[in-house]
């Protein structure tokens, strides 16, 4: 979606598209193809949507005044490469 979404605006062009997948290890596979609120055809509405939960997304990452939380529970904690860093470490 996000590569759709810069290609789109980088082209100025509010042609519907479709955005997947391809996988390399078998080229003759169908491409794994994108669906947002089940339609798989990406129009100009979806992406400026797409773009506003992005820039929602930016600018709360880079909010200083958000704390960053671990989630001192989480299973996948246990194979992040920051967990000597991290707060959130048991």
């Amino acid at each position: 979606m996000f590569y759709a979404w810069l290609y789109l605006r980088d082209n100025s062009s509010n042609e519907p598209c479709v955005a997947g997948i391809q996988p390399l290890g078998r080229l003759d596979s169908p491409l794994l193809t994108v669906s947002w609120d089940g339609q798989e055809i990406l129009s100009a509405d979806l992406l400026d949507r797409f773009e506003t939960l992005l820039a929602d997304l930016l600018a709360d990452l880079f909010n200083p005044d958000l704390p960053f939380e671990a989630k001192s529970d989480s299973p996948t904690c246990k194979y992040c490469p920051f967990l000597d860093t991290c707060q959130g470490k048991n």
